[in-house]
């Protein structure tokens, strides 16, 4: 029992090396600042609200030229209007 046990402790023992190479491998090179960290944070905080607003600032474009649409057509129902009804009567009189 002792013999088994103590070849299953092997075996974990030998694979500890190849387990801190991987680990190793998936570190970086970059080296962190950690002082510069929550002036990055603020600034990308500000860049997030920056793409909050913008969605309703495209609405908002959206909704304005949408109006703009609605008065050409009044203008030119107004147009029309005018040239069936006002100036017929001006011609006849």
């Amino acid at each position: 029992m002792a013999k088994v046990k103590r070849r299953d402790l092997n075996k974990k023992i030998d694979e500890i090396p190849a387990r801190i190479d991987e680990l190793s491998r998936t570190l970086t090179d970059e080296n962190v600042d950690f002082d510069e960290l929550p002036n990055v944070l603020k600034a990308l905080q500000e860049q997030k609200a920056q793409m909050q607003i913008q969605p309703k600032n495209t609405t908002i474009l959206g909704i304005e030229a949408a109006m703009a649409g609605i008065r050409t057509a009044i203008e030119k129902g107004r147009e029309s209007y005018y040239r069936e009804h006002v100036d017929t009567t001006k011609r006849t009189t």
